[in-house]
Protein backbone atom coordinates (compact mmCIF):
# COMPACT_ATOMS: atom_id res chain seq x y z
CA UNK A 1 0.00 0.00 0.00
CA UNK A 2 1.42 3.25 -1.40
CA UNK A 3 1.48 6.83 1.20
CA UNK A 4 -0.33 8.03 -2.08
CA UNK A 5 -3.26 5.38 -1.76
CA UNK A 6 -3.26 5.72 2.25
CA UNK A 7 -3.34 9.59 1.78
CA UNK A 8 -5.90 9.11 -0.65
CA UNK A 9 -8.16 7.10 1.93
CA UNK A 10 -7.39 9.42 4.78
CA UNK A 11 -9.22 12.51 2.17
CA UNK A 12 -11.83 10.06 1.56
CA UNK A 13 -12.43 9.28 5.29
CA UNK A 14 -12.04 12.76 6.18
CA UNK A 15 -14.39 14.07 3.68
CA UNK A 16 -17.19 11.38 4.25
CA UNK A 17 -17.03 9.90 1.08
CA UNK A 18 -15.32 6.44 1.67
CA UNK A 19 -18.39 4.66 1.00
CA UNK A 20 -16.94 1.34 2.67
CA UNK A 21 -15.14 1.90 5.85
CA UNK A 22 -13.69 -1.28 6.14
CA UNK A 23 -12.36 -1.70 2.66
CA UNK A 24 -8.68 -2.04 2.37
CA UNK A 25 -7.79 1.52 1.97
CA UNK A 26 -9.91 2.68 5.43
CA UNK A 27 -7.95 0.26 6.88
CA UNK A 28 -4.51 1.15 5.75
CA UNK A 29 -5.38 4.88 6.48
CA UNK A 30 -6.25 3.82 9.78
CA UNK A 31 -3.49 2.18 11.25
CA UNK A 32 -0.69 4.22 9.08
CA UNK A 33 -0.10 6.47 12.05
CA UNK A 34 0.65 4.02 14.02
CA UNK A 35 3.14 2.08 11.78
CA UNK A 36 4.51 5.30 11.40
CA UNK A 37 5.12 5.74 14.82
CA UNK A 38 6.56 1.84 15.34
CA UNK A 39 9.12 2.75 12.50
CA UNK A 40 10.12 6.13 14.62
CA UNK A 41 10.20 4.01 17.63
CA UNK A 42 12.27 1.35 16.06
CA UNK A 43 14.09 3.74 14.74
CA UNK A 44 15.40 5.49 17.92
CA UNK A 45 16.06 2.15 19.10
CA UNK A 46 18.75 2.07 16.21
CA UNK A 47 20.01 5.08 16.60
CA UNK A 48 20.39 4.77 20.67
CA UNK A 49 22.61 1.79 19.89
CA UNK A 50 24.26 3.36 16.72
CA UNK A 51 25.55 6.30 19.20
CA UNK A 52 26.46 4.24 22.78
CA UNK A 53 26.61 0.96 22.23
CA UNK A 54 30.17 -0.28 23.21
CA UNK A 55 29.91 -3.64 21.07
CA UNK A 56 31.18 -2.83 17.15
CA UNK A 57 29.22 -5.85 15.45
CA UNK A 58 25.68 -4.01 16.80
CA UNK A 59 26.57 -0.70 16.28
CA UNK A 60 27.05 -2.07 12.33
CA UNK A 61 23.68 -3.89 12.50
CA UNK A 62 21.79 -0.74 13.99
CA UNK A 63 23.48 1.00 10.56
CA UNK A 64 22.19 -1.70 8.44
CA UNK A 65 19.03 -1.17 9.76
CA UNK A 66 18.49 2.20 9.40
CA UNK A 67 19.20 1.89 5.79
CA UNK A 68 16.51 -0.68 5.55
CA UNK A 69 14.10 1.46 7.43
CA UNK A 70 14.98 4.73 4.77
CA UNK A 71 13.87 7.14 7.62
CA UNK A 72 15.60 10.34 7.00
CA UNK A 73 15.58 11.08 10.73
CA UNK A 74 18.81 8.93 10.95
CA UNK A 75 20.98 10.71 8.50
CA UNK A 76 22.21 12.93 11.33
CA UNK A 77 23.32 10.14 13.42
CA UNK A 78 24.38 8.29 10.17
CA UNK A 79 27.03 10.93 8.98
CA UNK A 80 28.49 11.45 12.55
CA UNK A 81 28.84 7.82 12.47
CA UNK A 82 30.78 7.87 9.15
CA UNK A 83 33.26 9.68 10.21
CA UNK A 84 33.67 9.23 13.69
CA UNK A 85 32.88 5.64 14.40
CA UNK A 86 36.48 3.72 15.61
CA UNK A 87 34.47 0.57 13.80
CA UNK A 88 35.28 1.00 9.97
CA UNK A 89 32.46 -2.02 9.50
CA UNK A 90 30.22 0.64 11.09
CA UNK A 91 31.16 3.42 8.85
CA UNK A 92 30.47 0.99 6.02
CA UNK A 93 27.48 0.86 6.74
CA UNK A 94 26.83 4.13 7.95
CA UNK A 95 27.71 4.73 3.86
CA UNK A 96 25.32 2.01 2.71
CA UNK A 97 22.54 3.31 5.01
CA UNK A 98 22.85 6.91 3.37
CA UNK A 99 22.85 5.92 0.29
CA UNK A 100 19.65 3.67 0.81
CA UNK A 101 17.89 6.49 2.57
CA UNK A 102 18.64 8.96 -0.32
CA UNK A 103 18.05 12.36 -0.03
CA UNK A 104 19.94 15.32 -2.04
CA UNK A 105 21.51 16.56 1.00
CA UNK A 106 23.40 13.66 1.86
CA UNK A 107 26.01 13.44 -1.65
CA UNK A 108 27.86 16.71 -0.21
CA UNK A 109 28.32 15.23 3.49
CA UNK A 110 29.49 12.29 1.42
CA UNK A 111 32.13 14.05 -0.94
CA UNK A 112 33.81 15.66 2.02
CA UNK A 113 33.81 12.23 3.95
CA UNK A 114 36.05 10.50 1.57
CA UNK A 115 39.67 12.52 2.53
CA UNK A 116 38.70 12.17 6.21
CA UNK A 117 38.42 8.30 5.52
CA UNK A 118 41.83 8.61 4.22
CA UNK A 119 43.81 5.58 5.42
CA UNK A 120 39.91 3.68 5.28
CA UNK A 121 40.15 2.43 1.81
CA UNK A 122 37.26 0.06 2.04
CA UNK A 123 35.45 3.25 3.48
CA UNK A 124 36.06 5.58 1.13
CA UNK A 125 34.80 2.35 -1.66
CA UNK A 126 31.60 2.67 0.65
CA UNK A 127 31.36 6.20 0.19
CA UNK A 128 32.24 6.53 -3.42
CA UNK A 129 30.14 3.62 -4.28
CA UNK A 130 26.95 5.24 -2.73
CA UNK A 131 27.59 8.99 -4.37
CA UNK A 132 27.60 6.64 -7.43
CA UNK A 133 24.10 4.74 -6.01
CA UNK A 134 22.66 8.18 -5.39
CA UNK A 135 23.36 9.09 -8.93
CA UNK A 136 20.39 11.45 -9.31
CA UNK A 137 21.52 13.51 -7.24
CA UNK A 138 25.43 13.22 -7.66
CA UNK A 139 25.95 15.07 -10.87
CA UNK A 140 27.39 18.20 -9.42
CA UNK A 141 30.08 16.01 -7.46
CA UNK A 142 31.64 14.92 -11.07
CA UNK A 143 34.60 16.89 -11.10
CA UNK A 144 35.70 16.47 -6.95
CA UNK A 145 34.86 12.68 -7.93
CA UNK A 146 37.79 12.25 -10.60
CA UNK A 147 40.04 13.43 -8.54
CA UNK A 148 39.95 10.05 -6.78
CA UNK A 149 40.89 8.28 -10.23
CA UNK A 150 44.27 9.11 -9.40
CA UNK A 151 43.90 7.48 -5.73
CA UNK A 152 47.20 5.30 -4.91
CA UNK A 153 44.65 2.61 -4.06
CA UNK A 154 43.34 0.29 -7.21
CA UNK A 155 40.11 -0.62 -5.70
CA UNK A 156 39.44 3.58 -5.03
CA UNK A 157 40.13 4.10 -8.85
CA UNK A 158 37.82 1.24 -9.87
CA UNK A 159 34.90 2.07 -7.62
CA UNK A 160 35.49 5.93 -8.97
CA UNK A 161 35.17 4.88 -12.21
CA UNK A 162 31.96 2.42 -11.61
CA UNK A 163 29.97 5.71 -9.47
CA UNK A 164 31.16 7.60 -13.06
CA UNK A 165 29.41 5.12 -14.81
CA UNK A 166 26.38 5.17 -12.86
CA UNK A 167 26.39 9.48 -12.78
CA UNK A 168 27.02 8.88 -16.48
CA UNK A 169 28.27 12.58 -17.03
CA UNK A 170 27.40 14.23 -20.47
CA UNK A 171 30.55 16.77 -20.35
CA UNK A 172 33.18 15.23 -22.28
CA UNK A 173 35.88 15.68 -20.19
CA UNK A 174 35.26 12.95 -18.46
CA UNK A 175 35.28 10.04 -20.95
CA UNK A 176 38.45 11.45 -22.60
CA UNK A 177 39.84 11.10 -18.72
CA UNK A 178 38.65 7.69 -18.73
CA UNK A 179 40.03 6.77 -21.85
CA UNK A 180 43.38 8.10 -20.68
CA UNK A 181 43.20 6.32 -17.73
CA UNK A 182 42.27 2.83 -19.92
CA UNK A 183 45.43 3.79 -21.97
CA UNK A 184 47.74 4.17 -19.19
CA UNK A 185 46.23 1.88 -16.05
CA UNK A 186 48.35 -1.25 -15.09
CA UNK A 187 45.81 -2.68 -12.41
CA UNK A 188 43.76 -5.35 -14.25
CA UNK A 189 40.82 -4.60 -11.34
CA UNK A 190 40.55 -1.42 -13.24
CA UNK A 191 41.34 -1.78 -16.28
CA UNK A 192 38.31 -4.57 -16.46
CA UNK A 193 36.02 -2.20 -15.31
CA UNK A 194 36.85 0.59 -17.60
CA UNK A 195 36.79 -1.48 -20.30
CA UNK A 196 33.29 -3.09 -19.25
CA UNK A 197 31.70 0.57 -18.58
CA UNK A 198 33.90 2.59 -21.43
CA UNK A 199 31.71 2.45 -24.46
CA UNK A 200 28.26 3.85 -22.50
CA UNK A 201 29.90 7.20 -23.05
CA UNK A 202 29.35 6.40 -26.53
CA UNK A 203 33.03 8.42 -27.33
CA UNK A 204 34.96 8.04 -30.54
CA UNK A 205 37.91 8.95 -28.79
CA UNK A 206 37.52 5.86 -26.99
CA UNK A 207 37.77 3.48 -30.15
CA UNK A 208 41.60 4.29 -30.41
CA UNK A 209 42.42 3.28 -27.14
CA UNK A 210 40.40 0.04 -27.16
CA UNK A 211 42.18 -1.11 -30.45
CA UNK A 212 45.75 -0.23 -28.68
CA UNK A 213 44.75 -2.53 -25.43
CA UNK A 214 43.05 -4.98 -27.86
CA UNK A 215 46.47 -5.79 -29.88
CA UNK A 216 48.56 -5.70 -26.55
CA UNK A 217 50.38 -9.07 -26.60
CA UNK A 218 51.07 -8.17 -23.01
CA UNK A 219 47.58 -7.67 -21.84
CA UNK A 220 45.37 -9.76 -19.51
CA UNK A 221 42.90 -12.00 -21.78
CA UNK A 222 39.89 -11.04 -19.94
CA UNK A 223 40.52 -7.45 -20.78
CA UNK A 224 41.83 -7.63 -24.33
CA UNK A 225 37.98 -9.38 -24.26
CA UNK A 226 36.14 -6.43 -22.29
CA UNK A 227 37.77 -4.32 -24.74
CA UNK A 228 36.94 -6.42 -28.24
CA UNK A 229 33.13 -6.19 -26.46
CA UNK A 230 33.35 -2.50 -26.36
CA UNK A 231 34.79 -2.29 -29.67
CA UNK A 232 31.85 -4.41 -30.63
CA UNK A 233 29.36 -2.36 -28.54
CA UNK A 234 30.45 1.08 -30.39
CA UNK A 235 30.40 -0.28 -33.62
CA UNK A 236 26.88 -1.55 -33.21
CA UNK A 237 26.29 2.39 -32.52
CA UNK A 238 27.56 3.54 -35.63
CA UNK A 239 30.99 4.92 -33.56
CA UNK A 240 33.97 3.33 -35.60
CA UNK A 241 37.30 4.55 -36.89
CA UNK A 242 38.95 3.36 -40.17
CA UNK A 243 41.39 1.09 -37.67
CA UNK A 244 38.70 -0.28 -36.21
CA UNK A 245 37.17 -1.79 -39.05
CA UNK A 246 39.94 -4.72 -39.24
CA UNK A 247 39.41 -5.32 -35.06
CA UNK A 248 35.40 -5.40 -34.50
CA UNK A 249 34.38 -8.77 -33.98
CA UNK A 250 37.54 -9.99 -33.57
CA UNK A 251 38.60 -9.37 -37.15
CA UNK A 252 42.20 -8.52 -35.93
CA UNK A 253 43.43 -7.89 -32.40
CA UNK A 254 43.25 -11.31 -30.68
Amino acid sequence: MTLGVIASALFLLETGQMPFKDSAMAQAAETAPFRVAANRSEVNRYLQTLKTNTNQFQRAEAAKQLGILKDAYALDQLHLSLLSDISQQVRINAANAIARINKPTSVDKLMAAIVPNKGKADVQLAIIRAIGDMRQHSLHTVPKLVFFLKSPSPFVREATVEALWKIRPKDPRVVRVLNQLLAQEQEVVVKLTLAHVIADFKSPESVPVLIKVIKRTDENVDVKGLAQEALDKLAAMGITSAESAHVVSGGGGH
